[in-house]
């Protein structure tokens, strides 16, 4: 399955028991708190369960944290969780962000959801 940026997502166990996809990759993150592999893996699962508002970060703080590495795919997971949880506040201005550090097929469709809205 593809995930909310095109990237190959394992699905099981979103929903189900401990064992699962979601619980695995928080247990990564409980591990490592900079493993920003797990950190994106667990907010990707969080977005396709429906749990959108427990990934959405202020813009800044995100910058910060990964400026150096994978700003864009954490950027574009902001924009997803956004949109998803119809945080209309700074959706426009965060996925704008995304199509300016990226500027993939993903972002564009994005702005063009957030200007429906």
């Amino acid at each position: 399955m593809r995930g909310i940026l095109g990237h190959a997502v394992e699905r099981s166990g979103v929903d189900g028991p401990p064992g699962g996809s979601l619980a695995a990759a928080e247990r990564a993150v409980r591990i490592n708190p900079t493993n920003a592999f797990a950190q994106f893996q667990r907010a990707s699962l969080l977005i396709a369960a429906g749990r959108s508002d427990e990934v959405i970060r202020p813009l800044d703080e995100v910058t910060l944290t990964y400026e150096k590495f994978m700003l864009k795919d954490f950027v574009g997971l902001q924009c997803a969780a956004r949109l998803h949880a119809a945080h209309i506040d700074d959706t426009q201005s965060v996925c704008e962000t995304w199509y300016a550090l990226g500027g993939s097929v993903a972002s564009q469709q994005a702005l063009a959801a957030v200007s429906r809205k």
